[in-house]
């Protein structure tokens, strides 16, 4: 079985606390899906152990890997016997801030489900995918959506008209943990501005630029431009190019800019095409 896997974006990130029991970061974010994916094709195996290959010889494929940890958890669940060879055809970077690696544990999920069927519903999947992380909960919907909490809120909208997406990520990555224990430190003495789900909610609902432009936010640029300043940088060449939704997704290291003209954004895009960046036009999938 084939299943695409689909990365996602955050038209905002908003930081409003710590659960003082697990220390998780309580969030509320505007994720979209993006029309961009990796595949992954699952078949039964007839062997001991379940195990995963991929075309991206930088992924563990060990015990460590979010697929393998999906099937295990399914399998302990559900009392599954089966064992799977889960082959991923890698195309979203790692590190990026596109949840890759948990866009593939859900499919993971969603196909195992359908294969077997096991008749899972997708609240049950979702709740499971908390277990393993808060973006496998939400890459289960892959829909637009408001997300609260540490991710188990997942409030489904509609958007009425599309959006062109530029990604640009460097060649590095950042540590999510570095880049949160720096917005702690940073925001303990600080103001942080936030913005309003609703009204990027309502603006995508009733395509108003102006109000999305507004409110897009995201809390952890502060900490990852303090780590990187070069990310900074690169936010504001996007800017001077003429683009003025742009933003960083998740806690980087991709920044995005979003238009209603994709041949702008792809000739904006061949400047950026250098020095290893990972640059991409897609849109959002609505």
């Amino acid at each position: 079985m084939k299943i695409k896997s689909y990365a996602k974006l955050n038209l905002t990130l908003n930081v409003i606390g710590i659960d003082p029991i697990d220390k998780y970061h309580l969030l509320e974010m505007v994720n979209v899906p993006l029309d961009f994916y990796d595949t992954l094709e699952i078949e039964l195996i007839d062997q001991k152990e379940s195990y995963i290959t991929s075309n991206c010889s930088a992924i563990p494929l060990d015990h460590s890997n979010l697929v393998y940890k999906a099937i295990q958890l399914l399998k302990s669940t559900y009392s599954l016997k089966e064992n799977f060879h889960v082959h991923i055809d890698k195309k979203i970077p790692m590190e990026a801030g596109l949840a890759g690696g948990s866009s593939n544990a859900a499919a993971t999920m969603i196909g195992i489900n359908k294969m077997l069927n096991l008749g899972i519903k997708k609240e049950e999947l979702s709740s499971l995918g908390m277990k393993l992380g808060s973006d496998v909960a939400y890459c289960v919907y892959s829909l637009p959506s408001l997300v609260e909490g540490k991710g188990e809120k997942i409030t489904p909208f509609v958007i009425k008209d599309n959006y062109f997406v530029l990604l640009i990520k460097p060649n590095y990555g950042l540590s999510t943990k570095e880049v949160y224990t720096l917005y702690d430190e940073y925001s303990s003495s600080h103001q942080i501005e936030h913005s309003s789900l609703q009204d990027i909610q309502k603006a995508l609902e009733n395509n108003d630029e102006e109000e999305l432009k507004k409110n897009l936010i995201n809390n952890l640029e502060i900490s990852a431009f303090e780590i990187s300043p070069s990310l900074k940088e690169l936010k504001e060449g996007i800017i001077k190019e003429g683009l003025d939704k742009v933003l960083m997704t998740g806690s980087g290291s991709t920044i995005f800019a979003l238009s209603k003209d994709e041949s702008s954004l792809l000739n904006i895009a061949k400047k950026f095409n250098i020095d290893d960046n990972f640059v991409l036009v897609t849109k959002f999938k609505i």
